[in-house]
């Protein structure tokens, strides 16, 4: 089969973004023709080489936007990139050159290409897949428009071409009811999202507990790093983002706390193996929940937020962890009792039974049984 991959950024800082490459380059191994279609503007260079060796072509969209600068925008940026995602025509001068009938579409992220992706599309006659990786098409622009705004704009305008969509994936079970709300029920699937690495576990830990992630108010972090700093327990935080600075600096006299800042995904990976608890505070409904995932996947006993798709992957992953619930992260004497818990409890002695659900040949064996049947 010839695919072509719609993505809004080609990097690996997220989750779906390493979704997205990694599952074009395994589709390229499995003997499948595929191009990665992206914005110019969107594009880290160093990722083009690995890419090329992977039998993975990348076709640039020219068109200009400034999501990747993410809150960091003003306000004529996020005006421009509103304008966008309502009159972006140039996806189908782009469409119509560079997608054949015959190319079966993937689309992982729209933000910035914008919702008329999906109509061009199907006047193109392509049959696609949407990946819905977060809220990005029921909730856009909650933190730029946000309340009641937010919700006309959507019904009026991105609510019109979900009618265009022919099958939409969800990385969880919890995010399929969520999607059952507005959109037909028999067009979602679930398709697991996929881990990869070289999951190794040190017998030897260095790190009592640790977080790994972006550095947004929505994960917790400020709360988590908070709690730590009146544990004294050695704490490693990996990550980049709005909170980084003022976070190193707030916390810059507290010795047993170590930012490493962004890292690559295997060296992230190896620490993980590295650390006795790891810690996904988060405190919006997450998805998916990749970080829970690979860490169990090292034998990392998990500390996860009860909130969205988390619970479910603990345990899909064997359950080896505890939920902690968003008002106990919050109250961080409390959030400090339950880590605390965990270290004289003598769970983390018990030997864990991980499961590798997550795997990327079933992700690759699902994706292809969801194409076939929108194909029948």
């Amino acid at each position: 089969m010839k695919f072509k991959i719609f993505m809004n950024h080609l990097s690996r800082n997220g989750g779906a973004e390493i979704i997205a490459i990694d599952g074009a380059k395994m589709l390229a191994r499995k003997g499948h023709r595929v191009s990665i279609c992206v914005p110019r503007n969107q594009v880290e260079e160093s990722l083009l080489n690995d890419l090329d060796k992977s039998g993975v072509s990348v076709i640039y969209i020219d068109m200009k936007n400034f999501t990747h600068l993410g809150e960091h925008k003003d306000i004529c940026q996020k005006i421009y990139d509103q304008i966008i995602d309502v009159a972006n025509f140039k996806l189908r001068d782009f469409i119509c050159n560079n997608i054949e009938k015959s190319d079966y579409v993937i689309v992982h992220k729209m933000r910035s290409l914008s919702p008329l992706l999906f109509k061009f599309l199907r006047e193109n006659g392509n049959d696609f897949i949407y990946c819905m990786h977060d809220y990005e098409l029921f909730n856009f622009n909650a933190k730029k428009i946000g309340g009641v705004a937010s919700s006309i704009y959507f019904y009026l305008f991105r609510r019109y071409f979900l009618k265009f969509i022919n099958k939409m994936c969800c990385p969880s079970t919890f995010m399929k009811s969520e999607v059952e709300s507005f959109f037909d029920e028999e067009k979602i699937y679930v398709l697991n999202n996929f881990i990869s690495g070289d999951f190794v576990s040190d017998d030897n830990k260095k790190y009592d507990v640790a977080f790994f992630g972006r550095l947004e108010q929505i994960k917790g972090i400020e709360y988590f790093c908070k709690t730590v700093s009146m544990s004294g327990r050695k704490t490693l935080i990996v990550g980049s983002g709005s909170l980084e600075n003022k976070l190193k600096k707030q916390f810059k006299n507290f010795h047993n706390i170590e930012f490493l800042g962004n890292l690559s995904h295997n060296n992230a990976i190896n620490l993980m193996g590295q650390c006795k608890v790891v810690v996904v505070p988060s405190l919006w409904a997450e998805p998916f929940g990749l970080v829970a995932a690979e860490a169990a996947m090292c034998g990392t006993y998990l500390l996860v937020s009860d909130q969205g798709a988390l619970p479910e992957v603990l345990k899909n992953v064997g359950g080896y962890g505890e939920l902690i619930d968003k008002q106990s992260i919050i109250q961080c004497s409390l959030f400090l009792n339950v880590i605390e818990r965990i270290f004289i409890s003598g769970v983390l002695d018990k030997k864990p039974d991980i499961k590798n659900t997550y795997n990327i040949d079933f992700y690759y064996k699902n994706l292809i049984g969801i194409i076939n049947e929108s194909q029948s």
